[in-house]
């Protein structure tokens, strides 16, 4: 039998959760050989403390195919609003090596952080890297 308070203090705290995670936008910008992302709150505020950025197939089941690259902290004090594809900022641990951006692939890049969340579809749309943002979701 379920204890109605229990599943009555789960739902509450799965909605104050949801209620408290703020959206993320996340600008994509090529800048000569490299991709970087940078990150700002919908909203006005303190700019937003991104742990963890993670890059993959768009449209991939991440329960067959894994992420193609990404890095986080679990330092609770170490923050940032801009990554570049394939660097490894200090503090950070990443997956491994960033395999190369193909043209014609679209991606799908996610950040995460304390009480926030956000991402953005992109594709490589040029042999010279040229990049194509979907519109902020």
């Amino acid at each position: 039998m379920v204890n109605s308070r229990a599943l009555i203090g789960l739902i509450a705290s799965t909605f104050l959760l949801v209620a408290c995670t703020d959206e993320v936008v996340v600008d994509i910008v090529r800048k000569g050989d490299s991709v970087t992302f940078t990150t700002s709150r919908t909203g006005a505020g303190e700019p937003p403390c991104v742990q963890g950025l993670t890059v993959t197939l768009a449209g991939a089941d991440i329960a067959v195919t894994p992420p193609l690259w990404e890095v986080a902290t679990a330092e609770p004090d170490r923050c940032r609003t801009q990554f570049d594809y394939g660097k490894v900022p200090a503090g950070y641990t990443p997956s491994g090596p960033a395999p190369l951006l193909l043209v014609g692939s679209r991606y799908l890049v996610e950040v995460t952080g304390p009480g926030l969340q956000g991402g953005r579809e992109f594709t490589v749309t040029g042999r010279d890297g040229s990049l194509t943002a979907a519109t902020p979701r």
